[in-house]
């Protein structure tokens, strides 16, 4: 049984993998060290679309648009 998600835990979430996939990079040395929107989804949020909207709306996350996909980064990280 699917559990119900609240809008703000899944952009909570979203930041939250974001972040993690940011940080792997950098330890890394991987760059650019975007996340790519199927990465998301890969890790389970299957429709991330509104919740990126709204983060980027409200100054939380950049976006830029890659050959194959949209990527996304956290401000100030």
């Amino acid at each position: 049984m699917k559990q119900i998600v609240s809008f703000q835990e899944e952009k909570e979430q979203i930041l939250a993998i974001i972040a993690e996939i940011q940080e792997e990079r950098k330890a890394a040395h991987i760059v650019p060290n975007h996340v790519l929107a199927t990465e998301i989804i890969n890790r389970g949020v299957h429709q991330p679309q509104q919740a990126l909207n709204e983060l980027y709306a409200e100054g939380k996350i950049d976006w830029c648009r890659t050959l194959n996909d949209t990527a996304f980064t956290i401000r100030n990280l």
